[in-house]
């Protein structure tokens, strides 16, 4: 195992016993945050947990856990409670550092409360408790509204003092389950927490906003191979407990780091779910990783080094808590509520309005209030006067009961008055009949009551009202222009159908048997004006009625649409352009990149020169191929995020021209038959019993222009759908480039 600033590389043997096809990965490289080898435990204090105390002092959560193999020394990372004072941990250290700052803050009122947490095969125990541990209850993990976690049944303890504090802190300690293991004498078997709750209130501002925060130490159980340790018994299922619970809390950091998970397996084992709240998020989080420097330990060292670098993945945003204390809030509310009413008191008076009370309304009031209402119904009142907002909201309420009293009275008396039966039931209408009631069978329910199909009596057809004569004509107008326009054939399906077309076929012999029209129908048939006729038959087609249609009314229209043409021309083959950039600069980069390849290849089989900081060595050659692929890579960059800006380009036009396509139909559309069909005779002629040839035309040529607009849709999505394949292969083939010459380096790194 080497290191090299943040960087651990770690250098294993491959196993000869594999065959002569060994894949064995026997070289890695972890990049961490800080490395601390040989480091004292002032050290360790500095670079790892003052920030982050500083930070919880100012109200934002911290965490520091301790992770790694049995006997690599977490606990004395954490606590180290030895003889010596300089071999302390860091929570002693922490809690020093804790009061000594709160003495030199004088503005502020700072509170310490302290608890301590063991989860010993997957059993929450508090280790403060004088309640031993066989007749202790059992604690359960609670998650509030606000998301914040915390364990119900953990004794939280005031500490005023730094000796209170840490009096807490040993005596948790020698309540720990401590075993025997063949890696560490004094192994803990067990997941330690040590919370420092923090509450800190202003002693100079009087708002009711203060910060809480919470300071967890986390000490891990150390992990082993139950293959390699070979532990039985007690220890052997205590092992099986803390692998399980480390698995899975590895899961939960996986889950954390990987952006589309929507689901976080918080809940798996109690560990994690009393740390929800404590990884990532709004929670300073740092993880220290203690690791074996000996090669019969290789396994386990490359594990932790592992999950360090997936802890370095979570993402973490600290933020304040701030909390309101609830009866200085209230207190404020009021105080805020009395100057209120002190203002409108003073506006009233400048106003010159009378005293206003804005108290409640008393019954009286109410009764009065109704009154004046009663009167604004009747009309003897023109308004109301409402001075206060309670005064409108009672006048809605009360306005709101008078409806409904009105609607009850009006029930009643229709219920005196009529015999309510329901239009289905016919039992009831038949025992009605009976007694005397009139009902006809063609009659129809006057009105419905609730929704319930009820109805008042029932009304013969001699008692309907009649239709107004200006309705009866403009339906008369309406069937003539249907007849006219081709809406509406006449076929003899009916009595006045079959009628009609008799007349028709024997109209030119009036003593047939048929009998003769009257002389007013011939004579609306004489007056039909010549120019109606013509105009039915001089229809143009569609084509031709769209081409005058572009250059008089709708040339503003079709203008901005050959406009749009132009654009769209100019960005196909500006993409074009760029799109024969992009590829040759990819062959470019290609080449660069594989005579960059044989050039390293030649620089291994020689030997590497390194300077004295262990830098490789490149030749002036090498050097120089490095930069070229560089600038072509970042030429290629340019060029492509153009190419991709001119698509989108090109795209946003292709819709603008779809949208003024489809606009310069519909409003052709619009046009030809406001101009050719709303314009035809209001009487029906002699001929309108037989389709015109030209009404075929028309309706072929509109259904042409549907499936112009139609063809025009379905290009657009074909086109966009192949813009973005071939998007998504360029992708692919980039990372695929990518990936082999990352396996291409590996296999090199082997061969040396």
């Amino acid at each position: 195992m080497y290191i090299f600033k943040q960087v651990i590389v770690v250098h294993g043997r491959k196993d000869l016993h594999r065959g002569v096809v060994n894949n064995q990965l026997v070289d890695w490289a972890f990049n961490t945050n800080g490395i601390l080898h040989n480091a004292s435990q002032e050290k360790v204090w500095l670079d790892v947990a003052s920030s982050i105390v500083d930070q919880t002092l100012c109200g934002v959560n911290g965490t520091i856990i301790c992770y790694g193999q049995t006997g690599a020394g977490k606990t004395y990372t954490m606590t180290a409670m030895g003889e010596k004072f300089s071999h302390r941990g860091m929570i002693p250290r922490a809690l020093s550092h804790i009061y000594n700052q709160i003495r030199q803050i004088s503005d502020c009122s700072i509170n310490i409360r302290v608890s301590y947490l063991e989860i010993y095969n997957e059993e929450m125990t508090d280790l403060l408790t004088s309640i031993p541990r066989a007749d202790a209850k059992q604690l359960a993990v609670v998650e509030e509204k606000s998301g914040d976690v915390y364990v119900k049944g953990l004794s939280c303890h005031l500490a005023q003092t730094e000796q209170e504090a840490l009096h807490f802190l040993f005596e948790g300690e020698t309540k720990r389950v401590i075993e025997v293991h063949s890696l560490n004498k004094v192994s803990s078997r067990s997941h330690c927490i040590f919370t420092v709750y923090i509450e800190r209130k202003s002693l100079l501002d009087s708002n009711a906003q203060y910060t809480t925060s919470k300071l967890n130490f986390v000490d891990l159980a150390g992990s082993e191979r139950l293959s390699k340790t070979g532990s039985l018994g007690v220890v052997q299922k205590e092992a099986m407990y803390i692998n399980k619970s480390l698995t899975f809390l590895e899961q939960t950091v996986i889950a954390l780091t990987t952006k589309t998970r929507d689901h976080i397996p918080f809940r798996q084992t109690k560990l994690t779910h009393v740390l929800r709240d404590s990884i990532g998020g709004n929670c300073n989080t740092v993880m220290v990783s203690n690791v074996w420097g000996e090669a019969a330990q290789i396994e386990e060292t490359i594990s932790t080094l592992k999950f360090a670098v997936r802890m370095r993945c979570v993402d973490m945003q600290p933020a304040v808590n701030i909390k309101i204390a609830p009866m200085i809030k209230i207190k404020l509310l009021e105080e805020e509520v009395a100057a209120l009413e002190r203002e409108l008191a003073m506006h009233d008076t400048l106003a010159n309005r009378a005293k206003v009370s804005y108290e409640p309304l008393t019954d009286a009031k109410l009764q009065m209030l109704k009154t004046e209402i009663q009167h604004y119904l009747d009309g003897s009142a023109e308004q109301l006067n409402c001075s206060t907002l309670r005064e409108v909201q009672a006048s809605y309420r009360l306005f709101r009961e008078i409806v409904r009293n009105t609607e009850e009275a009006v029930e009643s008396r229709l219920k005196e008055k009529f015999l309510f039966l329901h239009k289905k039931d016919t039992a009831a209408i038949a025992a009605a009949q009976k007694e005397g009631y009139i009902i006809e069978n063609d009659g129809v329910p006057v009105g419905v009551l609730d929704g319930a199909g009820f109805g008042v009596g029932m009304v013969t057809s001699a008692d309907k009202a009649l239709q107004s004569p200006v309705v009866s004509s403009k339906k008369k107008a309406a069937n003539a222009v249907k007849k006219i326009t081709g809406k509406e054939r006449t076929s003899p399906t009916n009595k006045e159908d079959v009628n009609s077309g008799m007349s028709m076929n024997t109209a030119v012999s009036p003593g047939g048997s048929g009998g003769s029209p009257s002389r007013t129908d011939d004579a609306q048939q004489k007056d039909m004006k010549s120019e109606e006729r013509e105009q039915l038959v001089t229809t143009p087609s569609r084509s031709v009625a769209f081409g005058q249609f572009k250059v008089q009314q709708g040339k503003d229209l079709y203008k901005i649409l050959m406009g749009n043409n132009e654009i769209l021309g100019e960005k196909v083959n500006a993409d074009s352009n760029l799109s024969r950039q992009v590829n040759s600069l990819k062959l470019d980069i290609d080449e660069a990149r594989a005579q960059l390849e044989l050039k390293s290849r030649q620089r291994l089989d020689q030997g590497d020169f390194l300077t004295v900081d262990g830098e490789v060595v490149m030749d002036e050659e090498e050097f120089v191929l490095f930069g070229r692929l560089r600038t072509l890579q970042a030429e290629y960059r340019e060029n492509y995020d153009k190419m991709r800006g001119v698509r989108a380009e090109k795209l946003y036009c292709q819709n603008l021209i779809n949208q003024c396509r489809q606009k310069l139909f519909l409003e052709f559309e619009n046009w030809y038959k406001e101009t050719y069909k709303l314009s035809a005779p209001t009487e029906a002629p002699n001929t309108a019993v037989s389709e015109t040839p030209a009404f075929k035309e028309d309706e072929e040529l509109m259904v042409e222009v549907i499936s112009e607009m139609a063809f025009y849709n379905a290009k657009m999505h074909t086109l966009q759908k192949k813009v973005y394949k071939k998007a998504g292969m360029q992708q692919r083939g980039t990372g695929t480039g990518q990936q082999q010459t990352v396996q291409q380096k590996k296999h090199l790194s082997n061969a040396k």
